[in-house]
């Protein structure tokens, strides 16, 4: 194979898994090549908060069809010495996938995931993992590649499955016949957990069940998974979206990027049963807003209706109002502000930071509804308290004359999602585990 052909091989496997991570990751935190002191770090480099995940990937199909010992051995190398590069750097300058300049904080990371990915050939051994004493490197092959990103499509899964691999295996062999996506299935068939597996007096596992991914992927609940998920993630992806084009369209010179990245990052952080979730809440939501403005008859500020969602020590406030359209801005701002200090001093609850978006009322139904903002740190209470205080000492009159936070029902839930569907049957027991369904109106 001439060198041409390995480059345009390798290229287009770079490109593939690139996009792969754009969309399953979102593109602010992706980056593709990325280059230090003139000299690539790696094929994609991942971060979210902490953790980094970094990606080598190779396409080096053989005569034979096998890939030599070598290739992989020099793609490990790679791995390995980027996560070195990035440990001896206080801070990066690099382009997201989406030509954007970000400085990245490397001092914050505390987790590093490593992975190779072979596009092509068959290996000549069968190694989920290479260990060594400072690092551990996940193989990813191609079949296993894809399932991976079908199934473990946001950051969280990805890590939940690395993190929990790589614990089980520290100072263990392991035999897969039929592919790693045979032990993916089975963590993700048994409440993300490998189970019986982790016993330690284990040190060596043979797993050889070679069609449960088959299986797996015909059970009519994983069916179902996924599509709700073009539904209720697609409509949680839009609101990232369009949060991500808030923060690009005000280029706010007081607002820092690590603020921007934090509050994109707090949306990311959502794994799949959560995004899912979030997505159908706002969507009940609004269509429950829109059936009251009809119901009411009245022009003008008609009404408010308001939602809210606790995940991850993130507050999320949903709040659609009828409003006079000449000062649908000025409203949903004060609305939201209100709403977020409200929240503050009248929620018992355990959350570091609040997130409310607001729109109309019509939102359900209209194609160009706007969107307000209103992002509040509270992992310092006792700072954020004070403030709220002197900024509206009158609060508790005021969110009491607005009929804000009286009596709110908070959604809430725990995971364990391909047991049995968590959002279509109805009566089953299990759900209200997962959310409550509780709607709230003013």
């Amino acid at each position: 194979m001439s060198g041409k052909e390995y480059y345009d091989k390798g290229h287009l496997a770079e490109e593939f898994i690139a996009k792969l991570c754009s969309n399953a990751f979102q593109q602010d935190f992706t980056f593709k090549n990325p280059i230090i002191i003139d000299k690539e770090l790696c094929d994609v480099l991942i971060i979210l908060q902490d953790k980094a995940i970094i990606w080598q990937i190779k396409s080096l199909k053989e005569k034979d069809g096998v890939i030599k010992t070598k290739e992989v051995e020099k793609a490990i190398r790679q791995c390995a010495g980027a996560m070195r590069k990035m440990k001896s750097l206080q801070s990066i300058l690099l382009k997201n996938v989406a030509e954007e300049e970000k400085i990245l904080d490397l001092t914050n990371i505390n987790e590093y995931h490593l992975i190779v990915a072979i596009e092509d050939g068959i290996p000549n051994y069968h190694e989920i993992v290479v260990q060594d004493k400072d690092y551990m490197v996940n193989m990813f092959f191609s079949p296993f590649t894809r399932f991976a990103l079908k199934y473990l499509n946001t950051v969280p899964d990805l890590l939940d499955y690395l993190t929990k691999k790589e614990n089980l295996l520290k100072g263990k062999e392991i035999m897969i016949r039929g592919g790693e996506e045979n032990l993916l299935a089975h963590f993700l068939g048994h409440g993300r957990s490998i189970g019986k597996l982790e016993n330690p007096k284990y040190s060596s596992i043979f797993f050889a069940d070679n069609d449960l991914a088959t299986k797996f992927e015909e059970r009519e609940e994983v069916v179902l998974r996924l599509e709700e998920e073009k539904t209720y993630s697609t409509l949680t992806d839009f609101l990232i979206r369009k949060r991500r084009e808030s923060i690009s369209s005000r280029n706010d010179v007081g607002t820092s990027q690590a603020i921007n990245d934090l509050v994109l990052s707090l949306f990311l952080n959502m794994n799949s049963l959560e995004k899912r979730m979030f997505g159908k809440l706002y969507q009940e939501s609004a269509q429950n807003a829109f059936e009251i403005s009809e119901n009411s008859g009245t022009p003008g500020f008609v009404t408010t209706y308001r939602s809210y969602y606790l995940c991850k020590k993130v507050l999320y406030i949903f709040e659609f109002l009828g409003y006079d359209s000449q000062k649908e801005k000025e409203i949903r701002q004060t609305s939201l502000q209100i709403a977020a200090f409200g929240a503050v001093k009248k929620l018992d609850l355990d959350f570091d930071y609040i997130m409310c978006i607001g729109s109309g009322i019509d939102s359900y139904k209209s194609k160009f509804s706007s969107y307000e903002w209103v992002f509040l740190d509270y992992t310092h209470k006792e700072i954020c308290n004070e403030y709220i205080d002197r900024l509206f000492p009158d609060i508790d009159i005021i969110i009491k004359d607005l009929g804000i936070l009286q009596n709110p029902k908070i959604h809430l839930f725990n995971q364990n999602e391909y047991e049995k569907s968590e959002i279509n049957q109805k009566d089953n027991e299990e759900i209200a585990k997962y959310i409550r369904k509780d709607e709230e109106t003013h």
